[in-house]
């Protein structure tokens, strides 16, 4: 059993893959009901002692329990308090948050996040890079895409590097290259 923070600031108890929230605060015992009674209209319902231990299953639930459901809302709530405290980076408090979640998890997170890469283009002549895809991403926004010699070129040259870069190459005596064949997509040779 555990109590996590709500989005609302509320108290909310994680117990056998169901989540509850506080119902009623009484003189001996504290009242929580199943987190989903809106949604699935369910009546499950827990006591535990005003300490908050103690748990004891009054009503069953209409519904299966989701560990995995409840262990993503622990490591948001985790997430979302080391983030508030301004110690860690957002980067370092999202890896640690995700690297303690299972590889199921993990792997519908990727799901996700790959949600929102742009369809991966079939020709040459329809392929464009623009907004954020020409950029460093979140939070710079530096300018990425250095050179495109266009959608009517019959051979698309894409260079892509940051000012930075460019300066530190231009200061270098010496050059080494490495082309990545394995990572390019389907319509160039090398990245």
């Amino acid at each position: 059993m555990e109590i996590i923070t709500s989005n609302k600031d509320c108290e909310k108890l994680c117990y056998n893959g169901y989540m509850y929230v506080l119902k009623h605060f009484g003189k001996s015992k504290i009242t929580w009901r199943c987190s989903k009674r809106s949604s699935f209209k369910c009546m499950g319902k827990l006591y535990t002692n005003v300490q908050k231990e103690d748990p004891v299953l009054k009503s069953d639930h209409n519904h299966f329990g989701d560990s995995e459901k409840v262990d993503v809302e622990k490591a948001l709530c985790i997430m979302k308090e080391q983030s508030k405290s301004g110690l860690f980076k957002p980067l370092e408090v999202y890896a640690e948050g995700v690297a303690k979640l299972n590889d199921h998890v993990k792997r519908t997170l990727r799901n996700q996040c790959s949600k929102l890469n742009p369809i991966e283009s079939t020709s040459l002549d329809n392929l464009t890079i623009d907004n954020e895809w020409c950029t460093t991403g979140h939070p710079e926004y530096e300018n990425l895409l250095i050179f495109d010699n266009g959608v009517d070129s019959e051979q698309r040259i894409l260079i892509f590097g940051t000012v930075e870069g460019m300066n530190n190459l231009s200061k270098s005596s010496t050059w080494y290259l490495n082309g990545n064949f394995a990572l390019a997509p389907k319509l160039f040779l090398q990245l």
